[in-house]
């Protein structure tokens, strides 16, 4: 194929490095080069002169740039630059009830009325149908309140689909506190290949202080009791979600060695919200400083090798978006997953665009056909990423906005009760870490953070686009 025409650099925005180094970071993907300074300036005064040029002729510093997604031709770049837009959702997640076994302090999912809620089968078979008529591979979430409290409801939801849907790719997760583990419920985790994550904020009674029962009694004693008949299942199928606030900050890293040591192969991180529950904690929640020095732990231990074999989700997540021009993690991808390609079924049997936080900005309705284009919801985060790009007094201005795309929204609203905001710690993560992932990049021989990822980019199943 013969690649000519006018060919335009894409609008882009500048980061320094070292000397007369800069990194050109394009401002709608995640399209990025390092490239000297002067040079840049040659190659576009060679652009703007020439009214049409073929590629294969053309400088080879030019065709690396069209590689990297910074340059088109009459307006279209490479193909792999092109963004598959999601028309139905590829991940539905169920809140299969508001209840829970447990009282925990900071519960971004608690209401006084939602926590009696339970979703119905056939409100959950409906969804199903609808969205797997339209597609054909789909990821499903279990979530609660607590999903084993409904054991009976996931059987039942993952055997209709292997009989009705058996031609389609279906893959199943649970995000469970675990305690209600059991002989059965593994054996059937196992035999239907359901990933696990299991939330756990420490191995102290220091770290675990929200985590409680209902009565106020810790829940650390029957966690471990867990972890110990079933270490085999935690360490194959499950990884760890912890919930980061004031009390356990300084404890996290430690935490992470020790999850390596006992096999367990993914660690995932939120930081305390002013949602739900949060809001009685906020005392608790952690400032942009303290989440800094966080990663900055982080980063000490695997340029060190002390951590190798676990995947720090935070971590890795951030560093995929050097590799992708539309990155696929849900909680670091720009504009966000409820943009297209994520779906909440409620406790209520209501849809939502993000499970994070109950708030209109989200909110589609009860009826699973209004979820085709998910219309409003797209609207709403497409106009917060463009008026944050444009109009933000910081991410008008930041280089770095495509690689993190104005922070997440959910987290703006806890903070601040607005959408049009950005959450200050999210974005004080983003400019400490990815200069230094570019720098990394441009400088270091042994590249340990970018070595860290490519280890484990299979397991995560990255695709590598750039």
């Amino acid at each position: 194929m013969i690649i000519s025409g006018k060919c335009e650099f894409i609008p882009y925005r500048v980061h320094k490095l070292q000397g007369n180094d800069i990194a050109i970071i394009a401002e709608d993907l995640n399209a990025w080069a390092i490239v000297d300074a002067d040079e840049l300036n040659i190659l576009k005064d060679y652009l703007t002169k020439s009214a049409a040029l073929y590629l294969d002729e053309m400088p080879e510093s030019l065709k690396q740039l069209w590689e990297a997604g910074l340059l088109t031709f009459n307006g279209h770049g490479p193909n792999k630059t092109i963004k598959v837009k999601e028309i139905f959702p590829s991940s539905l997640l169920i809140k299969l009830t508001g209840s829970c076994n447990m009282s925990c302090k900071y519960c971004y999912d608690y209401d006084l009325l939602r926590c009696m809620s339970n979703v119905g089968f056939e409100k959950i078979k409906q969804s199903i149908d609808y969205l797997l008529q339209n597609r054909d591979n789909l990821c499903i979430v279990f979530h609660g309140g607590e999903p084993l409290l409904r054991f009976d409801v996931i059987k039942k939801t993952v055997e209709y689909i292997n009989i009705e849907w058996g031609g389609k790719q279906v893959n199943f997760q649970m995000q469970t506190n675990g305690l209600l583990l059991n002989d059965e419920i593994i054996s059937f985790l196992e035999t239907h290949n359901i990933s696990v994550g299991l939330s756990l904020d420490g191995i102290t009674e220091e770290t675990n202080v929200f985590r409680r029962f209902h009565d106020g009694k810790s829940s650390l004693k029957r966690f471990a009791k867990i972890i110990e008949n079933y270490s085999d299942f935690i360490r194959n199928r499950c990884g760890i979600l912890t919930v980061v606030s004031k009390t356990n900050i300084k404890h996290i890293a430690n935490f992470a060695l020790w999850l390596q040591d006992q096999g367990v192969y993914n660690l995932s991180l939120t930081f305390l919200d002013q949602s739900g529950k949060g809001e009685m904690t906020k005392e608790y929640i952690v400032e942009s400083h303290e989440a800094i020095g966080l990663f900055e732990e982080f980063v000490h231990l695997i340029v060190n090798g002390n951590i190798n074999k676990l995947n720090l989700t935070p971590i890795l997540s951030r560093i995929s978006n050097l590799y992708q021009f539309y990155p696929k993690d849900f909680c670091h991808k720009g504009p966000c997953a409820a943009f297209d390609d994520f779906l909440v079924l409620d406790s209520e049997g209501n849809f939502r665009t993000c499970d994070c936080i109950y708030h209109p900005f989200f909110e589609i309705g009860n009826e699973i056909e209004k979820t085709g284009a998910m219309a409003q919801t797209r609207k709403n985060i497409l106009e917060r990423h463009i008026w944050l790009k444009k109009d933000h007094l910081y991410c008008k201005n930041c280089a770095l906005f495509s690689f993190c795309g104005g922070t997440c929204a959910s987290k703006s609203i806890a903070a601040n009760g607005d959408p049009y905001s950005i959450h200050t710690t999210d974005c004080a993560i983003s400019q400490f870490f990815f200069p230094k992932l570019l720098n990394e990049f441009a400088y270091s021989e042994k590249k340990p953070l970018l070595n860290y990822f490519n280890i484990h980019k299979a397991k995560h199943k990255i695709t590598e686009e750039q």
